[in-house]
């Protein structure tokens, strides 16, 4: 799912990430609350590689939590567990875009029950 909104819409990775951890989706995305959330902020990888999966967890955890046990990532998604939660495509230059949006196609199909939501500012979206 991709999400465009103005400055801002970020917020909305961090309510669903929270709201995935609490389990106090309803109705439709009740499904979600057995997820495992996981915020990747783009910005921090602008010119920089993409990261692997065993990476989605340094960033927001960084020197307060313990490193995740091997794999343990790899088997959040390979369980249908994973809700990937990625924002700011337009914090990345125009050339870098192309390469997120293969990346994420690229664990779609590794991992197809892998939920995500996508946020970026209308300018930066495309259409496609």
């Amino acid at each position: 799912m991709l999400v465009r909104g103005e400055a801002g819409i970020g917020k909305l990775l961090r309510w669903i990430a929270v709201t995935a951890a609490r389990g106090r989706f309803s109705r439709e995305l009740a499904d979600w609350n057995d997820t495992v959330p996981i915020l990747i902020k783009l910005r921090s990888y602008a010119g920089k590689p993409l990261p692997r999966p065993e990476e989605f967890l340094e960033d927001p955890a960084g020197p307060i939590a313990e490193p995740a046990p091997d794999g343990w990532t790899h088997r959040q998604f390979d369980a249908g567990h994973a809700l990937l939660l990625a924002g700011g495509v337009d914090e990345l230059s125009a050339g870098q875009r192309p390469k997120v949006r293969q990346w994420l196609r690229k664990l779609l199909n590794r991992y197809p029950q892998t939920r995500l939501v996508v946020t970026s500012r209308p300018a930066a979206a495309g259409t496609r």
